[in-house]
């Protein structure tokens, strides 16, 4: 992260999806605001790499996701002394109870069912950065 950024409290946030068209959608709502600054992965395995280098305030992560799915990811991340304080917000079309429980146990901080309202995901957003 630049310098500069900090002084700006300015935000980061790493959007994880494999899925093109929610990747961007997410990113032209986040970058709206200029508050954050918003990185990309499009699997586990980039998120952890990602996570290691940018060290994010705030992760929006897929469950389905080839090479490393997004809970396993979320295990890692959550392992490692680097980066176990940041927030992990998974984001899935998964939307039965037992879904969003998997995702809590594998360290999660909440869990967002798709579709969602972009405005409802900057609301979320503050509150989980707090």
């Amino acid at each position: 992260m630049l310098p500069d950024q900090k002084s700006l409290g300015q935000k980061t946030i790493l959007i994880v999806d494999d899925d093109e068209p929610i990747l961007r959608v997410l990113q032209t709502v986040l970058s709206l605001e200029e508050r954050y600054r918003i990185v990309t992965a499009r699997d586990g395995r980039q998120a952890i790499d990602m996570a290691e280098k940018e060290l994010p305030d705030l992760i929006l992560m897929d469950v389905m996701m080839p090479n490393v799915d997004g809970l396993e990811a979320c295990r890692t991340i959550r392992a490692n002394p680097l980066t176990k304080h940041i927030k992990i917000v998974m984001v899935s079309a998964m939307a039965q109870p037992i879904d969003a429980d998997r995702a809590l146990c594998a360290g999660a901080t909440d869990y967002v069912t798709k579709p969602f309202l972009p405005s409802t995901l900057l609301l979320n957003i503050e509150r989980w950065l707090q």
